[in-house]
């Protein structure tokens, strides 16, 4: 199992520097010129040309490129901000707090909420509760994050007057950016939990254990969901990462001061250092994510646990 963890540890490492150039390329050639952006409509071409030279941003791809992966990967240093000046690290750690916390409550929404309104879907299979879950799941997949979010905003806050409507004063202004978040990954955990508790209630594993005698209640939350919670979990893993990035557009629509609003800004000034430095660290974030995912696997279904084990084993034996 050391051997496994090892070797998903040092694929993070490609994954993570095939991002940062993935990024570094498409911001190399995306139109604009932060030189220009920097200095205003009153510059001079010479005033551009020496800012851009001091940038660095005179220098061949490849030279850019190589500056970028020292920096990034021997230094740990992400830059400094052309707006502003400021070290990227500073500015992304102290916006990280807030973007984890609607990444961190919406998954949890989804957990909580998700997988038992598919659990009661798939017991009352093609029944009232089936039909009002997999309708609720399908709406709550369509509906845009950000037309909800200014919905709510309407509702709650300028028609209502309970909710905040921006900011970060309390937690009520984490209210609806939460459930914003979380409403579309709700929707998927319902339905891939409906699905996947439906094959495992028609195993046969499943008609033994009624046959033998066990109360149905024992049946279901005993056997059938551990089994359903190994796929799901893949599917909670990817939805924490995904929160993580998709809180860019919640974070602009409730002036929620997170990586998210900082790298939109970041975008339109183009500001380099801080597009770069965001993508990468999310990346990061996102493959610890799934990393911890598959350690959670073995602790889950210990078969898994065994079979690298016996791999393991087999190897040594070969080799002696």
């Amino acid at each position: 199992m050391g051997k496994y963890l090892i070797k998903r540890i040092l694929w993070l490492i490609p994954v993570i520097l095939g991002v940062a150039i993935l990024i570094f390329t498409i911001m190399y050639f995306v139109p604009g010129d932060p030189a220009a952006i920097i200095l205003g409509t009153s510059a001079t071409q010479q005033d551009i040309e020496a800012l851009r030279e001091s940038m660095g941003l005179n220098e061949p791809y490849i030279v850019q490129l190589g500056s970028f992966l020292k920096q990034t990967f021997l230094e740990f240093d992400l830059g400094t901000s052309y707006a502003n000046g400021v070290s990227v690290s500073k500015s992304l750690m102290e916006r990280l707090p807030q973007t984890a916390i609607i990444a961190v409550i919406s998954c949890l929404m989804q957990i909580i909420i998700g997988i038992p309104l598919g659990v009661t879907a798939a017991v009352h299979h093609n029944k009232w509760q089936d039909r009002v879950s997999v309708v609720a799941a399908m709406i709550g997949i369509s509906i845009p994050n950000f037309w909800l979010a200014y919905m709510l905003i309407l509702l709650f806050s300028y028609n209502l007057g309970w909710l905040p409507a921006f900011g970060t004063d309390s937690w009520m202004s984490y209210i609806m950016p939460c459930f914003c978040a979380a409403l579309a990954g709700m929707a998927n955990e319902v339905r891939y939990t409906r699905t996947y508790m439906l094959e495992q209630i028609r195993s046969d594993y499943v008609v033994t254990a009624r046959a033998k005698g066990l109360p149905e209640r024992t049946i279901r939350y005993g056997h059938a969901l551990p089994n359903t919670l190994i796929p799901l979990i893949t599917g909670i893993g990817g939805s924490l990462g995904a929160a993580l990035g998709g809180t860019v557009i919640i974070e602009n629509v409730f002036s929620i001061p997170g990586i998210g609003q900082y790298m939109v800004n970041a975008i339109g000034n183009r500001d380099y250092p801080v597009v770069r430095g965001g993508v990468v660290i999310l990346s990061i974030l996102f493959s610890i994510i799934m990393l911890l995912v598959d350690i959670a696997y073995s602790f889950i279904d210990p078969r898994i646990k065994s079979q690298y084990i016996k791999s393991s084993s087999k190897k040594n034996k070969e080799v002696g």
